[in-house]
């Protein structure tokens, strides 16, 4: 149990806190957690007919369940590299007292049953049940490490083609992990892998025989997505780039994100998480092609308004250089004017094809008649 002054809990608050004395046993914690976040628990581990279980009944197993070993390497291996660094901390008990903890980090394990917020007398704690710390790292070894590093190497790929390209069939990524990693990953493998971290589909999960993005997979619209992409080529990064991508937060910060990211400074607000903030949003918006009044909304959003003519066009100007420069999904990781270049070569070559004659030279630039060399 810790009191952190710093600690993100709003987001998560009326949710997972539990109002108790402050403890680290586990059987209290989960005596103390509402019927309906027990049920939550109880659907994280499969447990069967658990609406027909009384509150005792539910306690009893999941004590059992989430102090298993067996069941925490299964967590284990799902959790990021962030996460995974958290549980470490947290268990060998470093003092983290001054360190902030976002919710995207502890919500993990509170679905799990390893995190919980507790307050007692108006004062909030987060608290790791001691049975947890002490299975951790008991589990927590060389050869462990080395099987979750493994797991994840897939996982992490997939998860990078998901948030670059927004949907891929697993054929595809195997395909790519191939030009990548010189080893062949089957599209088998990478479903079964995929099917090994459901748990995680807020990050990416298999959606309409594809792998999609965590927010494609749970408020997007996929067959429109799908539909959209059809019969374009993908873009194709050095595998160093892609896998930037396996943080779901990251985007390529260009040159012109970076006159918007000025502009906003200059005139709208010096608070540097606020701009960051509105950069994660505006970026995101235009990853999954939301329109310029979609693109406003966000810029609206956050408090700013355009004073004149001259500061809207100013801001639209300046939305518009960086939607053109940003990898989207309806492109396949192709940005828009990359995308536009690439339809224009292609007509480009189709209108050359139709007026070479035999006999003229090849377009190739080969020296020969068209008639002896591609078109023999």
């Amino acid at each position: 149990m810790a009191v952190n002054p710093n600690f993100d809990h709003d987001a998560y608050a009326k949710k997972y806190l539990i109002k108790a004395r402050f403890t680290d046993t586990l059987e209290a914690l989960l005596n103390a957690t509402k019927v309906a976040n027990l049920q939550e628990l109880a659907s994280a581990y499969s447990i069967e007919n658990k609406s027909k279980l009384k509150k005792a009944e539910l306690v009893a197993q999941l004590k059992e369940i989430i102090a298993d070993p067996e069941q925490m390497k299964r967590v284990m291996k799902c959790a990021t590299d962030q996460e995974f660094q958290l549980m470490v901390r947290i268990a060998t008990e470093e003092d983290m007292s001054d360190s902030g903890i976002s919710h995207d980090l502890y919500q993990y394990f509170a679905k799990n049953g390893y995190f919980y917020l507790v307050e007692e007398k108006g004062q909030i704690a987060y608290a790791m049940p001691l049975v947890i710390k002490e299975v951790f790292l008991k589990i927590h070894t060389k050869k462990f490490c080395k099987e979750r590093e493994d797991f994840q190497k897939i996982w992490k790929y997939c998860v990078a083609c998901a948030n670059l390209y927004g949907a891929i069939t697993p054929d595809k990524v195997s395909e790519l992990y191939k030009e990548h990693y010189r080893r062949i990953v089957t599209a088998k493998q990478i479903v079964e892998a995929m099917d090994a971290f459901s748990c995680r589909s807020d990050i990416a999960a298999i959606k309409n025989g594809h792998i999609v993005n965590g927010f494609m997979f749970e408020s997007g619209n996929v067959d429109a997505l799908i539909k959209e992409q059809r019969d374009k080529t993908y873009y194709m990064p050095e595998k160093e780039e892609l896998l930037r991508y396996a943080d779901p937060r990251y985007y390529e910060k260009t040159p012109q994100l970076e006159k918007l990211e000025e502009h906003i400074r200059k005139n709208y607000t010096k608070d540097e998480e606020k701009i960051q903030e509105f950069l994660d949003s505006i970026m995101f918006v235009i990853q999954i092609n939301g329109s310029f009044q979609d693109q406003m909304r966000v810029f609206e959003g956050f408090g700013f308004s355009a004073k004149s003519q001259k500061q809207l066009r100013q801001i639209s100007e300046l939305l518009m250089k960086v939607t053109n420069y940003t990898r989207m999904w309806l492109n396949r990781g192709y940005t828009p004017l990359e995308y536009t270049a690439q339809m224009e070569a292609e007509a480009h070559v189709g209108r050359s094809a139709l007026k070479v004659g035999r006999n003229d030279p090849c377009p190739c630039g080969s020296g020969k008649k068209y008639k002896k060399c591609c078109g023999a």
